[in-house]
């Protein structure tokens, strides 16, 4: 078990490479193919694809802090079917949210340190407890709708579903 939270997924899909990519990044940007705004929904999610690499972050109306980050690439499946694509990306949040996690740990430390015999601690284990399982449970709950998407982008060209490493 790691203490940061991240995903490694990989997608098998019966698309070639570049008709893979080109899926993706319409439904990136929906824009690209130059339709008016007002004639489809804005696009669920955001970033940006250089050729066969992409990273992609869910589109909200307010700022959440577990919204991970997606980066992966998109190579030609040379095993099973010569004709088909693998998308392996990783999944993990963002380095802000990182940084305050760690902040926020180095904060409960110090009061653990300074204060084991402390009633204090007690709650200050607690918190720190709690916010680290929010964080997980925050970012899961992410990573399950980024999978839902990827499942919509590629419906019909998954071989089998995605798999975990």
């Amino acid at each position: 078990m790691t203490l940061i939270p991240f995903k490694r997924l990989t997608l098998r899909l019966t698309l070639p490479p570049d008709e893979a990519a080109a899926r993706l990044a319409r439904a990136i940007d929906p824009d690209a193919q130059g339709r008016m705004r007002t004639t489809h929904p804005p696009a669920r999610y955001q970033g940006y694809t250089d050729g066969r690499r992409f990273q992609i972050r869910r589109v909200l109306n307010y700022q959440n802090l577990f919204t991970p980050t997606l980066h992966g690439r998109i190579f030609a499946d040379e095993g099973e079917s010569p004709d088909g694509s693998l998308i392996q990306m990783t999944i993990y949040p963002r380095p802000t949210t990182l940084l305050m996690v760690a902040a926020y740990a180095f904060l409960t430390a110090q009061i653990f340190i300074q204060g084991f015999q402390d009633v204090a601690l007690i709650p200050a284990v607690v918190i720190s407890l709690f916010g680290y399982t929010l964080l997980v449970a925050g970012f899961r709950t992410e990573v399950t709708k980024a999978q839902a998407f990827l499942e919509d982008v590629f419906q019909g060209y998954i071989s089998p579903r995605l798999s975990e490493e």
